[in-house]
């Protein structure tokens, strides 16, 4: 009987720390896909930004090109 008692508080310890093991592999694992998304969410942004500061130069560059184009186009006449 003391056998099974034994081998039982070992199967409830080994359960605990199991379930230590897991919940500590799961912390883990969750900080490591909360830190990836934040990183994904980081580079979309950065890259929303990008575009946008992209179209910006982009019009203002044709802003500029059809200032100097009506600037010519006056000048020739």
């Amino acid at each position: 009987m003391a056998t099974s008692v034994d081998e039982a508080s070992q199967a409830v310890n080994g359960a605990q720390n199991l379930d230590a093991t897991s919940s500590s592999c799961f912390t883990v694992v969750f900080a490591d896909l909360v830190s990836r998304s934040a990183r994904l969410s980081n580079y979309l942004v950065e890259c929303r930004v990008m575009s946008t500061s992209r179209q910006r130069r982009r019009l203002k560059s044709l802003a500029i090109a059809q200032l100097t184009e009506g600037k010519r186009r006056a000048k020739c006449k």
